[in-house]
């Protein structure tokens, strides 16, 4: 059994109802906006300030990976507030990880944990039919 579910979700499509009963449905913890949250908290960034703010950086979750450790440049100090947003977000999500038995929607998670054991990426849409 997976105790890691990400779920990346197109809008309108009830990714996050479904990310919160599968949730609870499992007993497992879910992690969704509230990543955010903490992430503002964590870099003392007042609630206001963050909306859009993880959306905005120049060249979007492309541009956000390259300055993680992934694409090798660790130099916080020169980054803008958006992406330290990101890396904070994705340091909650790679700890949410190691503790597992989490459901995790949005914010790129299935891309962050793409090598992880035991964890299931899913994508959930929606027709545009009425």
């Amino acid at each position: 059994m997976y105790n890691i579910i990400t779920i990346e979700r197109k809008y309108a499509s009830g990714g996050n109802e479904i990310g919160k009963r599968l949730a609870e449905a499992l007993g497992y913890k879910l992690y969704d906006r509230n990543i955010l949250l903490q992430a503002a908290r964590n870099l003392e960034i007042p609630p206001y300030q963050i909306e859009g703010l993880d959306e905005c950086s120049p060249g979007g979750l492309l541009f956000n990976l390259s300055k993680t450790s992934l694409g090798g440049n660790s130099d916080n100090k020169n980054l803008s507030m958006a992406d330290k947003l990101f890396l904070e977000e994705e340091r909650i999500i790679e700890e949410a990880a190691e503790e597992g038995n989490c459901v995790i929607v949005g914010r790129a998670a299935a891309y962050i944990l793409q090598e992880k054991k035991n964890h299931l990426g899913v994508f959930i849409h929606a027709t545009d039919d009425k």
